[in-house]
């Protein structure tokens, strides 16, 4: 039998499911938390980092293999559904079984590292509060007006009135207009 547009279409998806779900983004996390720690170190950074890097390194540990092991049965499934699909719905069912294992079981595993950071977090004192005072600094187009007639040495234009400086833009008069 050769398998139509539709079952083709479906495998090609099953196929980068597999391939981003079992190993593209398990590489990217592993990067993503590598460099998280090289760039924001737990010793300058404790509130970014609540359990220590030895224990977060050793749970990641777990993931590689476990992804792997996925990514492998998965496309044994995608191989074997292939064959043996004798529809497009055929196809998708073993699809849909597998993206449910590529997701449950590693959140599955991931769960009591989330507990345990969060537990974490919330036995560290809070942060200090941090206050700014903000100061709202406006310029108008009067005032740009104004500045560029002093800048250009035309100040006494202004006061003779032979230069009009235009109106704010919120539709208020400037000195210079009343």
């Amino acid at each position: 039998m050769t398998p139509d547009l539709q079952i083709l279409l479906i495998a090609v998806v099953f196929a980068s499911q597999i391939f981003v779900f079992s190993f593209y983004a398990p590489i990217r996390w592993q990067r993503y938390h590598a460099r998280l720690f090289e760039k924001y170190p737990r010793e300058e950074y404790p509130r970014l980092h609540p359990l220590p890097r030895e224990e977060l390194e050793r749970k990641f540990a777990l993931f590689r293999p476990l992804h792997l092991i996925i990514g492998v049965g998965a496309a044994l499934v995608l191989l074997g559904a292939f064959i043996y699909a004798n529809s497009a719905r055929g196809l998708a069912g073993p699809m849909v079984m597998c993206l449910l294992v590529q997701v449950m079981l590693p959140l599955y595993i991931a769960l009591p590292v989330e507990l345990r950071i969060q537990k974490g977090l919330s036995s560290m004192p809070p942060p200090s509060r941090r206050s700014v005072e903000l100061a709202s600094h406006r310029l108008h187009f009067a005032d740009v007006g104004r500045a560029r007639a002093r800048h250009a040495g035309a100040e006494s234009c202004l006061r003779s009135g032979n230069v009009r400086v235009p109106a704010r833009h919120d539709g208020h008069l400037s000195r210079a207009d009343r």
